[in-house]
């Protein structure tokens, strides 16, 4: 129509473009009115829609361990949540347009896996249903189950598609360095960037705060996440093999650098998850009957003896962190972390005389939000001297088995033992069986497993965050294997014919003089 009228191309383009401005204007000239978040909502969404569309599967991994939120749904969920739900509707149009029926990947994990669900869902239908404060209920919990589900059905999403190995490298970094992203939750709170807790999850910034409210120093979470994503691609790219080759000194430096960064949380946990990580990735390399080890012993015993005199020297954050080792350290930070230490111990020893009540029939993650902001109050004014009764009502036990046993029973823990079981043999046969190419990334995946789920039983754990972590590791590893390998499928290198004897001229033997002139 506009060639017809003689129009250029850009006065075209100029008519639909101003209107067009002048009404995204109008509309988002109170950021803080709903119908401006949902019209910057659909602008947004209408630009990433076709890239999300055509790499979903990518998308997914990418956002598995981001910090992005989509503010304008109830609950703000993780971008992560609304890409599982992407993935799995495509996986669904994909099978019905090619007229195949749906398989699940995996079965010897899918299996567990649901009948974990079955155990969740059924808990929650006995103990009350799902309601949270998102939708006005006066009972809480909905943000737990949805985090369950989510690493439930996540493994589905991300085993849903094979990754090509030649992106498999590229792909599983990616899954991990996206919790980078968590950094900028420290950021926009020291710097007072509060719009950008639109597309950005505030637990971290709550955290921050929380500390300098009830603490005397800073710990930065968002930033030790950061750090600890980027020491895990480090060994999953390079190995202990590869940090420690000399020839490549920044290597090791940055690795350095990283566990650091981890430090400035103020979390003791992380020196024990390096440690657990280190030593199985020791063992699997096998660099423990090597000359490796000593090195390995040699510089850790140099980097201790650097730090420790200078310990005091070091942020208070930093000091909380090293509290576990037998160091003299800042009154404040010995204070703060004994004091959390005694905390859950009292907290554990009122909650363990509960679980025979729970054995059969799970709590659930249901509380009632009034009992949980009264209790909070009545601890505030002095009525009560436990300070662990709020967390008691929330079901946030601070420890892996009792955050499953309580909550699901004997039922959810004989499931969890299930996949566990079923996760671990799969590591272990793609990581013996798997493609070459990818003896190290399957390594890691491994070693991580491991290492997780040893600190969860041991140590610290939440099983409402921590099942996405598992269903993460082992969803990557079916995702980039194509599957669970056997030995029937291992690459077997092709014979190598024997290399031919090497053949020399033979300088003829002169006999007397020549009798050809020239």
């Amino acid at each position: 129509m506009f060639r017809q009228l003689g129009l250029p191309a850009w006065v075209a383009l100029y008519l639909f473009a101003v209107p067009l401005a002048i009404i995204v204007g109008v509309s988002i000239s109170d950021p803080l009115a709903p119908t401006s978040l949902l019209a910057l909502a659909m602008i947004i969404g209408l630009g990433v829609a076709p890239i999300v569309l055509r790499f979903y599967h990518e998308s997914l991994i990418v956002a598995w361990n981001s910090a992005l939120v989509i503010f304008f749904l109830p609950g703000r969920p993780t971008l992560a949540m609304a890409l599982v739900a992407l993935c799995l509707l495509m996986a669904v149009v994909n099978r019905a347009m090619v007229r195949q029926p749906l398989m699940l990947p995996a079965r010897s994990i899918t299996a567990p896996l649901l009948v974990l669900g079955a155990v969740v869902f059924l808990t929650a239908a006995i103990s009350g249903g799902v309601t949270g404060r998102a939708f006005g209920g006066e009972m809480w919990g909905a943000r737990r189950y949805a985090a369950t589900v989510f690493g439930i059905i996540g493994f589905f999403a991300l085993a849903s598609r094979p990754v090509p190995v030649e992106r498999a490298g590229l792909l599983t970094a990616l899954f991990f360095l996206s919790a980078v992203t968590s950094a900028l939750g420290d950021l926009a709170y020291s710097m007072g960037w509060e719009y950008l807790f639109l597309i950005l999850s505030t637990d971290v910034a709550i955290l921050q705060a929380a500390s300098e409210y009830f603490g005397s120093f800073v710990r930065l979470t968002g930033v030790c996440w950061a750090a600890w994503a980027v020491f895990n691609f480090l060994l999953m790219r390079y190995g202990i093999s590869g940090l420690l080759d000399f020839t490549r000194p920044h290597r090791l430096i940055l690795a350095i650098a990283a566990f650091a960064g981890t430090m400035l949380g103020g979390y003791r946990s992380y020196i024990v998850l390096s440690a657990l990580l280190i030593g199985i990735l020791f063992l699997l390399e096998g660099l423990h009957r090597t000359k490796v080890l000593a090195v390995a012993i040699a510089l850790g015993a140099l980097t201790l003896g650097l730090v420790l005199p200078n310990v005091r020297s070091l942020p208070l954050a930093f000091q909380r962190s090293l509290s576990i080792l037998p160091v003299d350290i800042d009154p404040v930070a010995k204070h703060d972390a004994q004091g959390t230490l005694d905390w859950r111990f009292e907290m554990w020893k009122a909650v363990i005389p509960e679980v025979p009540q729970y054995l059969l029939i799970g709590k659930g993650f249901a509380y009632s939000g009034t009992d949980y902001y009264l209790t909070q109050e009545a601890f505030r004014r002095g009525l009560i001297r436990a300070s662990y009764e709020d967390t008691i009502i929330s079901g946030n036990y601070h420890n892996g088995i009792l955050t499953l046993i309580i909550p699901f029973g004997i039922w959810g823990v004989l499931a969890f033992i299930w996949f566990c079981t079923a996760a671990c043999r799969a590591l272990i046969r793609n990581y013996r069986y798997g493609d070459t190419r990818l003896k190290t990334l399957n390594r890691f995946l491994l070693a991580s497993f491991l290492m997780r789920l040893i600190f969860y039983v041991g140590v610290y754990g939440q099983f409402d965050l921590d099942i996405a972590t598992f269903t993460g590791l082992i969803g990557m590893s079916v995702a980039v294997n194509g599957g669970i390998r056997s030995p029937v499928e291992a690459p077997v290198s092709a014979p190598t014919a024997p290399a031919p004897e090497p053949t020399f001229p033979r300088r003829r033997r002169r006999i007397g003089p020549s009798l050809n002139p020239a």
